[in-house]
């Protein structure tokens, strides 16, 4: 019996070396591993980073365009209510009667447009 004890004892170095080896062989594969996985983590990182700002970027242009279509509205709205009462008060006269007709008005203001025309056109020639 001791013959065979003392047979399994190489054996079971050799078992023992072995599983030594492949110890390390694994520790060397893991920090490998680690290493990859730190990398892959930094890299969905950056991933996901691109993607929100993506999808912010998208939202800020959602946001202006919306804006900028509620603040057209609302300045159309404020100027035809401004060149409403403007118009009002130009045709009329002090009495409530109509003043001016829309032809004598637009009349007028070619007019006005014609001699600032051609004093333009005489200042920037003589």
């Amino acid at each position: 019996m001791l013959d065979r004890v003392e047979a399994t004892v190489p054996a079971l170095q050799a078992a023992g070396d072995a599983a030594q080896a492949a110890s390390e062989r694994m520790r060397e594969q893991a920090d490998g591993a680690e290493q990859r996985i730190l990398a892959l983590s930094e890299a969905a990182k950056g991933h996901a980073v691109k993607h929100i700002s993506g999808y912010a970027a998208q939202a800020m242009r959602h946001a202006r365009d919306a804006e900028v279509v509620r603040m057209s509205a609302a300045a159309r709205a404020v100027f035809r209510q401004e060149l409403a009462a403007t118009l009002r008060q130009q045709t009329r006269d002090r009495s409530g009667g109509l003043a001016l007709t829309w032809k004598a008005l637009l009349g007028s203001h070619l007019a006005a447009c014609a001699a600032a025309s051609i004093a333009t056109w005489a200042s920037m020639t003589f």
